[in-house]
């Protein structure tokens, strides 16, 4: 079990990480549900999480934990584009509806953000259950 000792002048603090890392996955997974939550539940639209068409991207979610971090990552290639939105493209492009001709089109698509607004909603409770990990983990040491 790993632990993170600080020295005080007559203690230590002790604090078991492995108790902390759980919580912190836990976190993650909560985030992560809640975001699937918001998929499977939407009407889509700008500004609102995406509608659920296939699945795909809900079940390409994942939580990974390397040391004390938690990433959460959506591995669908357009998970990106949903969330944050995608930017006018003033490339010139070959229109089918004007003969072939090169003509300027803007595609633009607002953000339909789905994470982002499952870690803000989880926030409150991402602070609790950590600080009551963390309360729950440390200890104080004697020292001579």
């Amino acid at each position: 079990m790993a632990t993170i000792n600080i020295k005080f002048p007559s203690a230590t603090l002790v604090l078991k990480k492995d108790e902390i890392r759980k919580a912190l996955r836990a976190a993650g997974r909560l985030v992560a549900d809640r975001a699937k939550s918001l998929i499977q539940g939407s009407s889509g639209g700008p500004g609102n999480p995406p509608k659920s068409r296939t699945g795909s991207l809900a079940s390409k979610m994942r939580v990974t934990m390397r040391g004390d971090r938690v990433t959460i990552t959506d591995n669908e290639y357009y998970a990106l584009a949903l969330e944050a939105g995608v930017a006018n493209d003033p490339r010139p492009r070959k229109s089918k509806k004007a003969g072939g001709q090169i003509s300027q089109t803007i595609r633009r698509m607002m953000p339909r953000p789905y994470l982002s607004t499952a870690l803000n909603a989880s926030t409150d409770e991402i602070t609790r259950r950590l600080q009551d990990a963390i309360q729950k983990n440390i200890t104080f040491k004697e020292t001579t």
